[in-house]
């Protein structure tokens, strides 16, 4: 399958950056429909769940077809981007009072916590990252120490 055959589906649960996400995928040769059902995905290569957003809301919007959405995470390439991965997690503190919990997807072990306040938050500008070698086949190419841009207030600890 050459890249152009690639058709790659975007979520649409009522928020995140659709249009930056399908351009950025033209520009490289696949072929992105932003879809407004899960169910539709099943017709497609891949799938982008996409950031900006809140997670209690993108929530109640996957909830519908919770079983689904786990179904095509297990088949699929799946890239979550900002709240998109969060969504994976067990659960968030965004959106809820303190010492609770609004439930996720549950794909990875882990809760979604606010930055504490050691960081300025939202948490916005470029940052370095350190590449762990041979940690995974996507940063095999990513020099450690590069510079990459953060707008955050949420994220899921290491040790999670």
């Amino acid at each position: 399958m050459s890249r152009g055959e690639v058709r790659v589906a975007i979520i649409n649960y009522g928020m995140g950056n659709l249009l930056s996400i399908a351009t950025s995928l033209s520009r490289v040769g696949a072929q992105p429909a932003v879809i407004n059902s899960i169910n539709e995905a099943e017709n497609f290569d891949a799938v982008v769940f996409p950031g900006v957003g809140a997670f209690k809301p993108a929530m109640a919007k996957l909830a519908e077809n919770h079983v689904l959405v786990k179904r095509i995470l297990e088949e699929k390439p799946v890239l979550g981007i900002c709240l998109g991965m969060q969504l994976f997690y067990e659960g968030s503190e965004e959106g809820c009072s303190s010492g609770c919990f609004v439930e996720g997807l549950k794909v990875f072990k882990g809760y979604v916590r606010r930055l504490p306040n050691i960081v300025k938050v939202p948490h916005m500008g470029w940052n370095s990252i350190k590449v762990v070698k041979d940690s995974c086949p996507l940063f095999e190419d990513i020099p450690s120490g590069i510079y990459v841009y953060y707008a955050h207030s949420y994220a899921t600890p290491p040790s999670e």
